[in-house]
């Protein structure tokens, strides 16, 4: 999970980062932990809890930051209405959380550099879905350094929870 800064939805960003050390690491084969070191980087399937499909590309920039980018970010940075200029700053407090799935039906054809195909993950290519909260405006409250936990935050995350839920059951009973 991840709190989104203003660099992440600044329409010349073109970019989502994630920390390399955080579970996503966990998440690519040795394959692809090569190929998102490649300046290609890798392709991703991402959708949103509305099961809308998001092609981005995932590249481990500098061994410190995941990045998810490309049009489908930018495309899925406007459907949510995340988009702010160059110089703005995000005023609203948006986290977004990254659940992470294999399917076969999202294989894509991976060539290596002698055009021959690569075997991917039994259980198929990665997918994502992203969820967003969105908490409103304003400013965090901080009590001696840290972050003041809301009464509803324990709702909304559940609510998060449920929307990942049915992402995921619209993708599986797509035709």
């Amino acid at each position: 999970m991840k709190r989104l800064q203003s660099t992440d939805v600044r329409d010349d960003q073109n970019r989502v980062q994630f920390p390399g050390r955080s579970p996503i690491s966990q998440i690519f084969t040795d394959a692809e932990k090569v190929r998102v070191r490649t300046s290609g980087g890798m392709s991703v399937t991402a959708f949103d809890h509305r099961g809308q499909q998001y092609e981005m590309t995932c590249k481990l920039w500098r061994d410190k930051h995941y990045r998810f980018m490309g049009p489908g970010w930018k495309n899925f940075r406007q459907a949510h209405h995340l988009t702010i200029a160059k110089e703005a700053h995000l005023t609203r407090r948006v986290t977004v959380k990254l659940w992470a799935f294999r399917s076969r039906a999202l294989l894509p054809e991976v060539k290596d550099d002698d055009g021959e195909e690569e075997p991917g993950h039994p259980d198929g290519a990665l997918g994502l879905v992203l969820l967003l909260l969105d908490e409103g405006e304003g400013e965090e409250e901080e009590v001696a350094g840290e972050e003041v936990v809301a009464r509803d935050e324990s709702y909304a995350r559940k609510f998060l929870e449920l929307r990942g839920a049915v992402a995921l059951w619209l993708l599986w009973t797509r035709d």
